[in-house]
């Protein structure tokens, strides 16, 4: 039931996530170009704020995907290939 729940809960994100429009966003943009100058290889491409709810919901530039969920539970799928991975919060 656990997985059951995170699934759904990552459908929810990337569904509001994929209705987003970010064509405004020009690849030359100056917020962009520090990226060009050997910056981070990775960057959030996109993200939704679920805070209230569930949590934060992240895209990175590479495809990957991700959610930092409330709790402190971390849920990644990578861009290529079939590898999901839930990291469980540290317990102290």
């Amino acid at each position: 039931q656990i997985l059951n729940d995170m699934i759904e809960r990552i459908d929810t994100v990337l569904e509001v996530t994929a209705r987003r429009n970010y064509s405004h966003i020009h690849p030359d943009s100056p917020s962009l170009t520090a990226f060009s100058r050997g910056g981070p290889q990775k960057w959030v491409a996109r993200y939704v704020d679920y805070t209230s709810k569930y949590g934060l919901g992240f895209l990175l530039n590479d495809g990957s995907s991700g959610v930092y969920f409330n709790d402190s539970t971390k849920t990644v799928l990578e861009a290529v290939g079939d590898n999901f991975q839930y990291i469980e919060r540290k317990k102290i």
